[in-house]
């Protein structure tokens, strides 16, 4: 299965984690891959982890029909016949067949349960826009975890899970030498007898504005996102100084974009 370096990236964010966070877990670990597509991250998940169950779940059959097709190609005779092998001596590991679900929703769907044993959820959501994930996020009520790669409106989106208190464990860019992408892992906060919230965030105005994983970087990297950053808010600024009127852009983003620039300045300077 030919993955490319975003894909690659991912699994191997997910993967370091589940290692260290699950390796002694007596939950089922069962991730939901929320707008799957193709399937090949929950596809690497079933590969890299022999004990967790995969939901692949889209709004589209199409899209599911893909992923249970790589799910079926993924491996070869030989690789299959050692994975069956492997299950009868380790009764924990379950055949491939009872590891997958694929469900065709919007969202996360409500009626998967597995009634057999405790399961810890985590739900993967990749690729879709910060205003999408933000709504997925808000309907559901059974996700322990998220991992996120919003494509879109990632301040809206870091407002909104600031503001409800989930736990940032991660949120930082990334680059598979073409594009750059958001990568984020929340947390849901525990909440004690009195519905009150544990240990209410706090965090610094610029990991708001530039992901908590972000602020004061000096790889090369981050570099060169802030430079292209600034150039493109260098144009936007011009023209909407020209005409603010005809770009329709009101004052507050016009106030919103000058912070954003000089903050983004400061970190080229490294102050």
């Amino acid at each position: 299965m030919k993955l490319s370096k975003r894909i690659k990236f991912l699994l191997n964010e997910m993967s370091y984690d589940c290692a260290s966070e699950f390796e002694n877990c007596e939950q089922e670990v069962v991730y939901y891959d929320i707008g799957c597509d193709h399937g090949k991250i929950g596809c690497g998940l079933l590969d890299k982890n022999a004990t967790c169950r995969v939901v692949f779940c889209d709004i589209s059959q199409t899209n599911l029909d893909k992923a249970k097709l790589c799910v079926r190609n993924m491996f070869t005779d030989e690789v299959l016949k050692n994975y069956e092998q492997n299950c009868k001596e380790n009764q924990s590991l379950n055949n491939l067949e009872q590891r997958c679900e694929f469900i065709c929703c919007d969202g996360v769907p409500k009626f998967f349960n597995n009634k057999n044993k405790r399961t810890y959820n985590i739900a993967l959501i990749f690729g879709l826009g910060g205003e999408t994930i933000k709504s997925i996020v808000q309907k559901d009520n059974i996700i322990n975890e998220f991992y996120l790669q919003p494509t879109t409106s990632v301040l809206d989106l870091r407002e909104y899970l600031y503001s409800e208190n989930f736990e940032i464990v991660k949120d930082f860019l990334f680059s598979d030498s073409k594009n750059f992408y958001n990568f984020m892992h929340i947390k849901r906060k525990l909440y004690k007898e009195d519905c009150k919230i544990t240990d209410k965030n706090q965090y610094k105005i610029e990991e708001k504005y530039l992901g908590k994983g972000n602020f004061m970087r000096k790889d090369n990297e981050y570099q060169k996102f802030l430079i292209k950053q600034k150039y493109n808010l260098d144009k936007v600024l011009a023209k909407a100084d020209e005409n603010m009127i005809q770009l329709n852009i009101d004052k507050n983003k016009i106030k919103l974009y000058k912070f954003m620039y000089n903050l983004i300045c400061n970190q080229i300077e490294g102050e």
